[in-house]
């Protein structure tokens, strides 16, 4: 066969076949350190160059989620990433599904990390695999505990169920201290969730209190005469959130007879926070891109 023969041949070949090299798969993290037992939102982002509309269903396991420590450590995948919703991604398009994938494994050590994601694409019968994200997994400095009992959580034996409010510290890349609420069980050895809280400043010494319904409530120093107060309850959902602005008065912490906890001195700030420590798998969706 003849040189140009074979490039005759190559080129119906390639025209024929799907190109599935013109469909990229990216894992996007929007930060790259998280705590045993927070929340660890991933975003699978899926670039259609193909020139053929795409179709993605729940029934075709088209999603499948690795995860690799960096020191070969076996990490034990505990349930299969879900793969939710039905859609089509047309030529040029994006779509873009975002999971958090910390309850699919055991991310207790502390490391670094890989992510890897693989789309099959059931029309071709084939797969696509990302690049590696990478994340690390820190322990953070614990500032505060307190055991409490979880109100209306009576056991067989009719004791109340026991947990623990952990309050801990991080220091994000050596340039910014993050803190967190932990809740465990009363040993420790059971980590219920993690609530992000922010940013605190070096010097500040947080205030923690429970009221009477066992909510955590706790007042700490954001920024320079600013404070941020958070309420938060057993289960971890964030009641209050705002920002306090210092005036005549430093914002404190105040319990008062009847077992509530207000908070008293300085001016509330206008704020719309999201909820801290609420990740919410997203249905993918289309972006022009």
């Amino acid at each position: 066969m003849s040189l140009k023969m074979v490039r005759l041949f190559l080129l119906i070949w390639l025209c024929a076949v799907p190109s599935w090299g013109q469909v990229k798969v990216q894992v996007l993290l929007d930060q790259n350190q998280f705590l045993p037992g927070e929340a660890v939102p991933v975003k699978v982002r899926i670039i259609n160059h193909s020139g053929q509309t795409l179709k993605f269903d729940p029934s075709s396991n088209w999603l499948r989620i690795s995860l690799q420590a960096e020191d070969s450590f076996i990490v034990e995948q505990t349930g299969e990433v879900p793969a939710t919703g039905h859609f089509e991604l047309p030529p040029s398009k994006m779509a873009t599904k975002g999971v958090d994938i910390e309850p699919y494994f055991t991310l207790s050590r502390p490391g670094r990390y890989a992510v890897v994601a693989t789309v099959r694409i059931q029309e071709w019968n084939q797969t696509i695999t990302s690049e590696p994200a990478k994340f690390d997994l820190i322990g953070g400095t614990k500032l505060w505990e307190r055991a409490f009992g979880v109100p209306n959580s009576a056991q067989p034996d009719g004791s109340p169920e026991v947990r623990k409010y952990l309050l801990q510290q991080a220091n994000h890349l050596r340039t910014q201290i993050q803190l967190y609420v932990r809740i465990t069980d009363a040993s420790e050895g059971r980590t219920y969730c993690v609530v992000p809280i922010g940013p605190i400043v070096s010097f500040s010494e947080p205030k923690a209190l429970l009221d009477k319904d066992s909510n955590l409530h706790l007042l700490y120093q954001s920024g320079p005469r600013v404070s941020t107060y958070f309420a938060i309850d057993p289960y971890g959902k964030v009641l209050t959130h705002e920002m306090i602005e210092y005036s005549a008065s430093r914002p404190r912490l105040v319990p008062a007879e009847d077992g509530s906890i207000t908070v008293q001195g300085g001016i509330r700030m206008p704020h719309a926070p999201e909820e801290s420590g609420s990740q919410e798998s997203t249905k993918p969706k289309n972006d022009e891109g």
